[in-house]
């Protein structure tokens, strides 16, 4: 005996509330087969694919939900949020926008068109997104935090260190909030409050690497080298492929002459982020510090394959060539740096000593034919 698709339906809400996830789905595929004009068991089913990861046939299963019933507004949230998920926030906005003009009054809507506003760089209008969710519902606390990281953005300190310190009462353990407020502080320029921010955030997880890193900039910041290259080994250990903190220890251990070191980390930094230019230029400069001219000559021109328009790149690179003997290619990258940096000096005085050179090569050549 054929299920009707309403007891497939009512069968697959039941083994939803037993937590049998895979078969509820299965029930509700099998219901739109039998019964393809359902709206409500289309958007049901793309609800619980979202859960489950199956982002792309949740959308699916949401615009079907649509294409049934345009006047649902929660299909429209489904699919803005499934769509912002794959890469497509220009579709996202507008079915978000969508459900935002069904039914004004859902906070969760405007939260969502929040976040997928900030991800497109219109910042001010998901500030508006946030505070319509927080006067709908003042207990969605993410969309408070939210709130803290776009007022960040826009540069308003005081009202951004106000919405993390608000949302902090409720949830005084959130690593990632005492860490946003850190960074906060830190651009206000009070670095003591912003280190106080990062240790809370440390002592709420000893493993959140960001943390850990941020305290290491402020650390840096305060001149305070040995304590920065111990939370940057911290950033490392929780995040072994945090590529920005290899980077920035090698820095640190390169000012401080401990260059087998630096250069070990700058590999590490090469490897997580094949496109670092910085760190490949500065693996240029210290095997050009040991002479070893052919490895930094290699490291320079990778960083200028990835930016052609680096013009320390290009300085360096003429210092290399100066040294190989190629005076041709020396002057070419010093003529290239001061034409991207016409206020590098270094880079002026290297381009007449070569030209010098070069022209007492030509007078030589002229006594000696």
């Amino acid at each position: 005996m054929m299920t009707s698709p309403g007891s497939r339906f009512q069968r697959a809400m039941s083994l939803y509330d037993d937590r049998r996830i895979d078969e509820s789905i299965q029930e509700l595929r099998a219901a739109t087969v039998e019964e393809p004009g359902d709206s409500q068991t289309f958007r049901v089913l793309a609800t619980l694919l979202d859960t489950q990861g199956y982002k792309n046939e949740a959308l699916d299963a949401y615009l079907r939900a649509l294409a049934l019933n345009p006047a649902d507004y929660r299909s429209h949230l489904g699919a803005g949020v499934a769509l912002r998920t794959i890469g497509d926030k220009g579709a996202s906005v507008e079915h978000l926008h969508e459900a935002v003009r069904i039914d004004p009054n859902v906070a969760k809507s405007h939260f969502e068109l929040g976040i997928t506003l900030d991800e497109i760089g219109a910042v001010d209008a998901a500030l508006e997104e946030y505070e319509q969710a927080l006067a709908l519902d003042p207990n969605l606390r993410d969309a408070r935090y939210n709130m803290g990281l776009a007022l960040t953005s826009l540069g308003r300190y005081p009202e951004a260190i106000n919405a993390f310190e608000t949302y902090l009462e409720s949830k005084p353990n959130s690593a990632r909030a005492h860490t946003s407020l850190g960074r906060t502080y830190s651009l206000t320029g009070d670095l003591d409050s912003a280190i106080a921010e990062y240790r809370e955030a440390i002592l709420a997880d000893s493993n959140y690497s960001k943390a850990h890193y941020d305290l290491a900039l402020a650390l840096e910041d305060q001149a305070n080298s040995d304590d920065a290259i111990s939370e940057y080994r911290e950033a490392i250990r929780c995040n072994p492929d945090f590529a920005e903190a290899h980077y920035n220890l090698g820095v640190i251990l390169f000012k401080l002459g401990q260059h087998e070191e630096a250069i070990a980390e700058f590999r590490e930094a090469v490897r997580i982020n094949p496109d670092n230019e910085r760190a490949h230029n500065n693996l240029g400069k210290l095997f050009l510090s040991r002479n070893e001219l052919y490895v930094a000559i290699s490291e320079f021109r990778e960083a200028l394959r990835i930016n052609p328009y680096y013009a320390k790149a290009h300085h360096n690179l003429a210092l290399a060539m100066r040294d190989a003997g190629d005076l041709e290619e020396a002057i070419s990258h010093f003529r290239e740096a001061l034409r991207l940096d016409p206020e590098d000096l270094a880079a002026l005085a290297g381009l007449n000593e070569m030209q010098s050179r070069t022209r007492d090569n030509q007078g030589s050549d002229l006594i000696n034919m």
